[in-house]
């Protein structure tokens, strides 16, 4: 609501150079909250910012049990993309495939899981690594390939946010699209 009258529904730049194009930065399309990357030479919005930005990253550590807990968030995470067939291949399915997988697991005793929303998802981003751009606890065990969140879009109920963990970026997708899912 602060920046609602003076921000422009364009993209905004951010300092952080791309890990995969030293020419690229990451932006924000204050539009749709789509975070990506583009060349530097484009045209774009900013917004300056004073003061030292301290953030606290997530540390993931893995627990031995088929879990990864988060020492920052305190969120426990499936350690690997799920597997519904259970022949140790993960399975890319629909967005409401992919709740019921979440909701229906029960893992290291749980069996309270969920599909994350997007923000709990982009904690697990490290945007200056790439393929795949998660923690070192999760990469072994990750696709590069976009994964669902639980988080509809508010523009259009048939589709839902998805990140990329392969670059990092993200977006929205159509629900019935078949993406990759680990549940926390």
């Amino acid at each position: 609501p602060i920046f609602a009258s003076t921000t422009d529904s364009s993209f905004f730049w951010s300092s952080s150079t791309t890990v995969w194009n030293s020419q690229s930065v990451f932006r924000i399309d204050f539009n749709d909250g789509i975070i990506s990357g583009d060349s530097k030479v484009w045209s774009g919005h900013a917004r300056a910012v004073r003061g030292e930005y301290t953030p606290t990253e997530s540390i993931l550590i893995d627990v031995g049990d088929g879990t990864v807990m988060d020492t920052v968030t305190c969120l426990q995470w499936q350690k690997t993309t799920m597997d519904t067939n259970g022949d140790g291949s993960p399975d890319p399915m629909s967005w409401h495939q992919a709740i019921e997988a979440t909701e229906t697991l029960t893992l290291s005793e749980w069996s309270d899981w969920r599909l994350p929303n997007i923000n709990e998802l982009r904690s697990i981003i490290k945007y200056n690594q790439l393929n795949p751009a998660t923690d070192p606890a999760l990469a072994t065990t990750t696709q590069l390939d976009n994964y669902w969140s639980s988080t509809t879009a508010l523009q259009d109920t048939s589709k839902a946010w998805t990140l990329g963990l392969d670059k990092g970026y993200d977006g929205v997708n159509l629900k019935d699209l078949e993406y990759y899912v680990r549940a926390v």
